[in-house]
């Protein structure tokens, strides 16, 4: 939570700095002696070189460099109209308020699935109730999401089948409305929370991230399932 206000105050303080009013400008009414030069005397500094201080820059500027000095000149005289200074700071209060929004989320911890679901189809139907996970045959519908290629759903078969065993041991109180962080607590200081803790992160990442699961990374993390399966064998 500190993060998020962190984050939500420096993006107040720009965001007001942007569209901040100009200051009043007060004028200097103070007594000035004016002290003027001769054409003599102003000769003799032009024709000094160590007053000279004038350089052609824009000959030793390569053409990307001269790109970009265009650029931000045609920018900066955009700039100076009022209707688009007013679109930028719509702009910038629209950027920033999408930011707080994301960093919120970010850091509340929200469930990415709302996000990051995947569209690919699945034909092995089954709800997620506790009687259906109890019940059903899992190593038969692990094989099937394997043989369509949806590496995912089998993922997530996986680990309600770890769940399944845990609880069948139980090291686990199994139930619909439990979070895996709930079973990592129940696991704790056992010694299956460790591995326990592995295929966790695993699954999350597979099921709920945004990339895809392939077959190859489908064999690594199936292995290291397997691995603690063989943990719960008496």
């Amino acid at each position: 939570m500190k993060q998020v206000v962190l984050i939500i105050s420096i993006l107040t303080y720009f965001v007001l700095s942007s569209t901040a009013q100009p200051k009043q400008v007060v004028l200097d009414s103070s007594n000035v002696h004016v002290i003027e030069i001769s054409d003599s005397s102003l000769a003799v500094y032009k024709s000094d070189k160590e007053f000279v201080y004038r350089t052609d820059d824009d000959k030793s500027l390569s053409l990307w460099e001269r790109f970009w000095l265009w650029l931000w000149n045609i920018i900066d005289k955009t700039t100076e109209k009022k209707s688009v200074r007013r679109g930028l700071n719509i702009a910038i209060w629209a950027a920033s308020i999408s930011l707080i929004l994301y960093a919120i989320y970010k850091f509340s911890g929200m469930e990415k699935r709302y996000f990051f679901r995947s569209a690919e189809p699945a034909r092995i139907k089954f709800s997620e109730s506790e009687d259906d996970i109890r019940n059903m045959d899992l190593p038969q519908a692990i094989a099937e999401a394997e043989q369509e290629g949806n590496y995912r759903l089998a993922l997530r078969l996986l680990y309600l089948k770890s769940l399944r065993q845990l609880s069948d041991n139980r090291l686990i109180e199994y139930a619909i409305n439990k979070t895996n962080h709930d079973y990592e607590r129940q696991l704790a200081g056992t010694p299956y929370a460790e591995s326990f803790s592995r295929i966790t992160f695993l699954y999350e990442f597979g099921w709920y991230g945004e990339f895809p699961v392939d077959r190859d990374m489908y064999e690594k993390i199936r292995s290291i399932f397997l691995n603690h399966e063989k943990l719960l064998i008496p």
